[in-house]
């Protein structure tokens, strides 16, 4: 139980600092929240690509283009 309040704080803090520079945030507005973890996803594919590209060497072309 304790685990899982623990991976919620993580959850809640992790969105917390990213997404819309409005003037307003509105906690309970969904478009609010959506701009957030899209901006957290993003960042995410991003950290993949990356990965991708420095650890493995990948390219990013797809295979079509080769």
């Amino acid at each position: 139980m304790f685990r899982r309040i623990l991976l919620l704080g993580a959850l809640a803090l992790m969105l917390a600092p990213v997404g819309c520079m409005s003037r307003r945030p509105v906690l309970w507005s969904w478009p609010h929240w959506k701009r957030k973890i899209n901006v957290v996803l993003e960042d995410f594919h991003q950290a993949h690509m990356d990965f991708d590209r420095i650890v493995l060497d990948a390219d990013e072309r797809p295979l079509e283009d080769l």
